[in-house]
C-alpha cells in the first residue's frame, strides 16, 4: 500500500515534512509519480475560464497508464468548485500537463489546491493562489449605461425649456 511518513522536530524548530513511501512484496515494482505544481495564468477575470495544468512527472521505471488531476477551488474556507482532468498515459521519467478549466463569477483571492490520483495511487497535495479581478468590460458597460442616462436626461430638461419657452411666447 502507500504511506505518508510526517517528520517533525521540536516546534521551537519549525521543521516538517511529509514523505510518502510504498509497501510492496518482495521484488515489486510500483508506480512513482510527483505533482509539482498546479500552473495557471497571473490573473484570472470574471467571467472568463482560467485554465489549469497540474504539472505532474512520472518519477518511476513503469508507464502510468491512467493520471488524473482532482482539485479543488476554495475562498475563505468555502468550497466553491471542484476541478477535474481528463486521465493520461505518462511514460517513464516524462511530463504531463493534466488541465481543467473554472470559471470565477467575482473577483478576489482564491485558494486552488489538489492531487494526482495515478495508478490507484496518489500526490501529495499542491496548492496555488490565484487572484481574479472583475471583467473590464462590465465596469466598461456601467460607464457607457451612465452616461446615456446623463445625456437622455439632460436632452428631457433641454426639450421642458424650449416647450416652455415656445408657450409663453405663444400666450404673448
Amino acid at each position: 500500500g502507500q504511506y505518508r511518513a510526517r517528520l517533525r522536530s521540536p516546534p521551537a524548530d519549525g521543521f516538517e515534512e511529509m514523505h510518502p513511501f510504498k509497501v510492496l512484496p518482495p521484488g515489486g515494482q510500483a508506480p512513482d509519480g510527483l505533482l509539482r505544481a498546479i500552473v495557471h495564468g497571473p490573473f484570472g477575470t470574471t467571467g472568463r475560464p482560467v485554465r489549469f495544468d497540474a504539472w505532474f512527472e512520472n518519477t518511476g521505471n513503469l508507464t502510468i497508464a491512467s493520471a488524473v488531476f482532482r482539485g479543488e477551488v476554495s475562498q475563505n474556507g468555502e468550497l466553491l468548485a471542484t476541478l477535474d482532468s481528463e486521465a493520461l498515459v505518462v511514460a517513464a521519467g516524462q511530463h504531463a500537463n493534466l488541465t481543467s478549466y473554472w470559471t470565477p463569477s467575482k473577483p478576489g483571492t482564491y485558494l486552488v489546491s489538489g492531487t494526482v490520483t495515478y495508478d490507484g495511487y496518489q500526490t501529495l497535495e499542491s496548492q496555488s493562489i490565484l487572484n481574479v479581478k472583475g471583467s473590464p468590460a462590465a465596469a466598461f458597460s456601467w460607464w457607457w449605461l451612465l452616461l446615456i442616462l446623463v445625456v437622455l436626461a439632460l436632452l428631457a430638461l433641454w426639450w421642458a425649456w424650449r416647450k416652455g419657452r415656445r408657450d409663453r411666447a405663444a400666450k404673448r
